[in-house]
């Protein structure tokens, strides 16, 4: 997986892999160029520094959860238009990886 701080986000999916001749990481012309870079998925998150782009194996990718997925529903929310909300909510208890090698943190210089 691949996330990325919005202005490099849109950088990944304009590189290309040989300079200006090779093609473009995200894939071909009718690839989802928004989510898609060297096949993998790419992630826009808002909560990155900027500069930063994150390339991680999710397999290897541990979480802890503190407390079972709570489900709310709320009928009140659109009444009038027949609308039900569903709200999940959960605590993290902490985030490990199990291979140094499975999570590459990049920073991009400021020019």
């Amino acid at each position: 997986m691949i996330w990325a701080s919005p202005d490099q986000a849109k950088s990944l999916r304009k590189a290309r892999e040989n300079g200006t001749n090779g093609g473009y990481l995200a894939g071909q012309v009718t690839d989802p160029v928004a989510s898609r870079g060297l096949g993998l998925p790419i992630h826009v998150s808002a909560n990155l520094p900027a500069r930063t782009v994150i390339v991680a194996d999710p397999t290897r990718i541990h979480i802890g959860l503190r407390s079972d997925v709570r489900v709310a529903v709320s009928e009140d929310y659109a009444f009038d238009k027949d609308v039900t909300a569903f709200r999940a909510t959960y605590r993290v208890a902490g985030l490990a990886v199990d291979a140094p090698s499975a999570l590459y943190v990049i920073k991009a210089a400021a020019s």
